[in-house]
């Protein structure tokens, strides 16, 4: 491997370590950002003809806390199953007792019509 490839080599992977560095400083100044999740700079090595060229640096990848996201999922399936119930209640509570004011409508003047 010729001088120019191995200093290519230390360039390309300097710069992908700069870019994790970057991430990391971002991390940390956002670590008390409510809804921030971590990211990380995803690497891979460059191959070429056989040998090692060097690094690179792939997409910037959140990470997110699959048992808190799938906690919050439930939370939110559970409040929508209780506002419909809430909303089926009052329909019920509506047609058949009706509102205490409202004359004519509750299950006492139903019963006597």
């Amino acid at each position: 491997m010729s001088l120019a490839a191995t200093l290519a080599n230390a360039a390309s992977g300097l710069s992908v370590a700069q870019a994790a560095l970057a991430t990391t400083a971002n991390n940390v100044s956002n670590v008390n950002t409510p809804g921030y999740t971590r990211k990380v700079v995803q690497q891979e090595t460059r191959i070429l003809a056989g040998q090692g060229a060097g690094a690179r640096a792939l997409d910037v990848t959140r990470i997110a806390d699959q048992f808190v996201a799938s906690q919050a999922r439930e939370q939110a399936i559970r409040l929508g199953r209780s506002d419909m119930l809430a909303t089926i209640q009052q329909r019920i509570q509506d047609t058949i007792y009706g509102e205490p004011a409202q004359t004519g409508r509750g299950i006492s003047s139903r019963l006597t019509d």
